[in-house]
């Protein structure tokens, strides 16, 4: 029966360190593309078409965007407690100029209603560059129901945060690598000695 050592040569050792590494090391965003946490608190500005339930009108969720084509990849901007109700915002309409080095996003929802995440940015009317922060309270939800006056929500405090890296957990990354050191170790079994295997000769016949 062939018999195989099995530990693991210095190349398979350099081999399993570089794996080690690589998982450690934190998930990261391109330099291209960003996942932004929104947040933001609003308050109305047309009463009575436009009002807010008793802890008020905000929003969160997330986008993504990609600031080298200058648009968002997906968004999912919740609100709670406006009336109408407004969003979720989940459509990209558009990035577009504001005012002096200002930039808006444009996101609306399936009804129609419109969501303005206006920032100052590196670029005006771009997202080149732009890795988030405090938004403008320019920004503003606009209704599409046919009220007098509009429905209409203006930013009193929100940001556009990067989400930081993930890391993976110590305990899964120790399990994956207690399970690759012996793919490693097989992968460097060493080739019996020649002559190591016989066969048996059979007699000669008289």
């Amino acid at each position: 029966m062939k018999t195989f050592d099995l530990r693991i040569n210095c190349a398979s050792s350099v081999a399993v360190a570089v794996i080690m590494m690589a998982i450690m090391a934190p998930v990261r965003a391109t330099a291209d593309i960003l996942t932004l946490d929104a947040s933001g608190i609003f308050t109305p500005g047309n009463a009575p078409t436009s009002t807010c339930g008793l802890s008020g009108c905000t929003i969160g969720g997330d986008i993504v965007i990609d600031n080298s084509h200058d648009v968002v990849t997906s968004a999912d901007v919740t609100t709670s407690g406006f009336a109408p109700v407004m969003g979720p915002f989940t459509i990209f309409d558009a990035v577009a100029f504001g005012f002096g080095t200002q930039t808006v996003i444009e996101l609306s929802d399936v009804a129609g209603d419109t969501l303005d995440f206006v920032f100052d940015a590196p670029t005006q009317g771009s997202l080149a560059g732009y890795t988030g922060g405090a938004l403008n309270t320019a920004s503003e939800i606009f209704g599409s129901v046919a009220f007098s006056p509009d429905p209409i929500w203006f930013l009193t405090s929100g940001a556009l945060t990067p989400v930081p890296a993930t890391v993976p957990e110590p305990g899964s990354v120790i399990l994956l690598i207690t399970a690759m050191v012996p793919m490693a170790g097989a992968l460097t079994r060493r080739k019996p000695a020649a002559g190591g295997i016989s066969k048996a000769q059979p007699h000669p016949t008289a």
